[in-house]
């Protein structure tokens, strides 16, 4: 969906997770992580994220995470992002993405130096392909003791 906000985005991400978890049954697993966007504006804006950073939630981490190892990686996060289109009376509309922040592409590198892998996806459709690929990689082999 172009234009999409991104709570809609997860909506269908998690939606199709459901439906496949007989195919991949690790999607069971799958959760999202809120973060500040969703969080009321209002007259206890403030007070709703001061709380918040107090129960540990933190700026920029990904919008969903798999805490399944595969392929050499410990999870996967996936960032989703937006599509917006642009509209120039001059030119015909484009379609922009938009760009993660700065605390967001911190969060990224912090975890894959950590050995995590991390996705930025803006569809529904490019998370969905995401996923399936890395639920097709390796799975790790247990120890022998």
């Amino acid at each position: 969906m172009i234009g999409a906000p991104e709570s809609a985005l997860q909506v269908q991400v998690f939606a199709w997770a459901k439906i496949n978890e007989a195919r991949y049954p690790e999607l069971a697993a799958l959760y999202a992580i809120p973060n500040f966007g969703k969080i009321q504006r209002g007259r206890s804006f403030d007070v709703q994220i001061a709380q918040r950073l107090k129960e540990g939630m933190r700026p920029g981490v990904p919008d969903i995470h798999l805490p399944v190892a595969r392929g050499g990686y410990i999870g996967l996060w996936i960032e989703m992002k937006r599509q917006q289109v642009r509209i120039n009376k001059t030119k015909p509309p484009t379609l922009t993405r938009t760009k993660p922040t700065a605390e967001q592409l911190a969060w990224h590198g912090r975890l894959k130096a950590l050995g995590h892998h991390v996705a930025v996806c803006w569809t529904a459709e490019q998370a969905q392909e995401v996923l399936e690929l890395y639920l097709r990689r390796p799975a790790p082999q247990p120890l022998p003791f």
